[in-house]
């Protein structure tokens, strides 16, 4: 008899985030497509309050919670939601632990809310060793499949969390801002996630990514950075209404551009089937 697994995206945005067009049903739908058993809704500085189950398929209450600093942090198993950007990592980790969940360090090596770096797109420095330790010896993990990184850049993150001599769970997610990109980074595990066992069981999970960051991709991404650094440095984002006004409807035209561009494009596949 074949070996029965589960797979579970654990990062992934709705319309609920202001840079991201999915809705539930639209991303209940690509998971059955694709063989997912679950996956973690981990809107920015929201938590999802929906149904946890539809369908069949397992939704995970999540956030990503945005730092004082600016870096992000992932937070499972949570129901209300934490303050952006008033609370140091410490202090949101003390937060999501009184709420009877778990942390993880999302895309620890990004230039843009990644915790191993500081900075903004033209501002950039690695964050002291003794931050990171700091870091890692308080979150229950560190996110290590991310999908929209680069192969070097989540080498740099293991290879930084080994050479501070940590042995940490690592997690895995799309970061999926569109409907298409579901499920192209996922956890692989041998028993069904719940609040209870997530750190035991995705301890031993396997990290699947679908999707290899090309160079057009970078290209892509490269442009994508100089659209919100041009916002920045304007009205439309150094203004907190402008600053929805420019991710409700000009950066989520240019998602919807881009999910119809590449939407024949979008990769077909189901793990229940293929692995």
């Amino acid at each position: 008899m074949k070996n029965k697994y589960y797979f579970y995206d654990l990062h992934v945005h709705t319309k609920n985030s202001p840079d991201a067009i999915s809705s539930i049903k639209e991303l209940i739908k690509i998971a059955k497509k694709r063989g997912l058993t679950g996956f973690a809704v981990t809107d920015h500085d929201k938590v999802y309050q929906g149904e946890e189950e539809i369908e069949g398929i397992t939704i995970i209450p999540g956030s990503e919670i945005t730092l004082k600093d600016d870096s992000h942090l992932l937070a499972y198993y949570i129901k209300t939601p934490l303050p952006e950007k008033k609370l140091t990592l410490a202090e949101a980790v003390i937060a999501i632990k009184k709420q009877g969940g778990y942390s993880s360090l999302a895309h620890p090596m990004n230039t843009t809310g990644g915790y191993f770096k500081c900075g903004g797109y033209f501002k950039i420095k690695n964050r002291k060793t003794e931050e990171i330790k700091n870091a890692l010896n308080i979150v229950d993990c560190v996110e290590l499949g991310n999908a929209n990184e680069t192969n070097q850049s989540r080498a740099s993150t293991k290879k930084m969390v080994e050479s501070l001599s940590f042995k940490k769970t690592y997690t895995a997610g799309s970061d999926s801002h569109t409907p298409y990109s579901l499920g192209l980074g996922i956890i692989k595990t041998k028993k069904p996630l719940t609040k209870k066992n997530f750190l035991k069981i995705i301890k031993d999970g396997e990290i699947i990514i679908i999707k290899r960051v090309s160079f057009a991709r970078r290209i892509l991404s490269i442009i994508e950075r100089l659209f919100v650094t041009i916002a920045k440095i304007t009205f439309l984002y150094n203004n907190k209404t402008f600053r929805k006004i420019f991710y409700k409807i000009f950066y989520r035209i240019y998602l919807y551009a881009k999910y119809f561009l590449f939407k024949k494009k979008k990769k077909t596949f189901n793990f229940q089937k293929e692995l």
